[in-house]
């Protein structure tokens, strides 16, 4: 009898795993979102972490230059966040699959002072996630 619980147990857990791995997969919608949060929020690292490149990639000069200019864009979104009282929420406004790989995503930025701002991403699903295209 402990035997049989012990297996029934272990099957429960088992599940468990399966089903939160399954869930925990995040949509293109909101990766979307992740990466717009991350770079207004000043994280660098996360940003690039949403972009569809190696890291062989991202040490090629071209790598390099296109991280620069990631690098730049944050610092401006900083300072944009800055001057409009921070971000109120950012979402998700529209979303196109386009086909079974492949997804267009339009967000919304919505700031302190209520003003907002439009970013149109189109998403690549590779490696059984979500990445921000950049080809």
């Amino acid at each position: 009898m402990m035997k049989f619980k012990f297996a029934i147990h272990l099957i429960l857990v088992s599940m468990i795993s399966v089903i939160f791995n399954a869930c925990s997969t995040l949509g293109a919608e909101q990766v979307a979102i992740a990466a717009t949060k991350a770079i207004y929020e000043g994280k660098v690292e996360e940003a690039f972490s949403y972009f569809d490149m190696t890291k062989e990639e991202w040490e090629s000069p071209d790598g390099k230059m296109f991280a620069g200019k990631i690098r730049t864009m944050i610092l401006e979104a900083q300072g944009e966040v800055e001057v409009k009282g921070g971000v109120d929420k950012i979402v998700a406004k529209e979303f196109n699959q386009t086909s079974k790989d492949r997804a267009d995503v339009k967000i919304e930025v919505i700031f302190g002072d209520k003003s907002s701002k439009t970013l149109d991403y189109s998403l690549i699903f590779v490696d059984d996630e979500w990445k921000i295209d950049v080809r």
